[in-house]
């Protein structure tokens, strides 16, 4: 009887060891070659933040030169073979005046190909922003070579000085 115990429980403990080396070796069947992200789209890098904005500080020198700054366009895909045009406006909810608080040094950008993201450039001028004052640039995209993921197409560039 014990024989036949021992026995069964060698059994139990090679059909365990060859259910677990068949579960193993099944992960290991995939060549790794799944796409996961099948679209292609555009999207602003800031609006990626829970509040859609990014905060800028700037010294304030009157010396009359532009800080530069801006955001990044990403461009989210599996492919980079060809250069994407990305075209951006300045929303009607900002309260920074371009001219007078910034330049956006273009309003088109292009991301070229064999990369996946590009700079919106932004002249501020801290000069004439007062010291704790809160301005907003609020860009958006609207229009680009590939699909704009509306949800992160949008947004905010404060500008405070100090």
């Amino acid at each position: 009887m014990i024989d036949k115990i021992k026995e069964n429980n060698i059994m139990k403990y090679i059909g365990l060891l060859l259910v677990g080396a068949m579960l193993l070796t099944s992960c290991f069947d995939d060549p790794g070659t799944d796409i996961i992200l099948e679209e292609s789209f555009v999207e602003l890098d800031a609006a990626r933040t829970v509040t859609q904005l990014l905060p800028f500080n700037y010294l304030r020198e009157n010396d009359g030169v532009a800080k530069p700054s801006g955001f990044l366009v990403n461009r989210v895909s599996t492919n980079s073979s060809n250069a994407v045009n990305v075209t951006i406006a300045v929303d009607q909810a900002s309260t920074a005046i371009e001219g007078l608080h910034y330049n956006l040094v273009s309003s088109t950008v292009t991301i070229p190909a064999g990369e996946f993201s590009a700079a919106v450039g932004i002249d501020i001028l801290a000069d004439n922003i007062e010291v704790g004052e809160e301005l907003d640039i609020v860009l958006e995209i609207v229009s680009a070579d590939l699909p704009i993921n509306q949800t992160v197409s949008k947004a905010t560039h404060r500008v405070s000085i100090s």
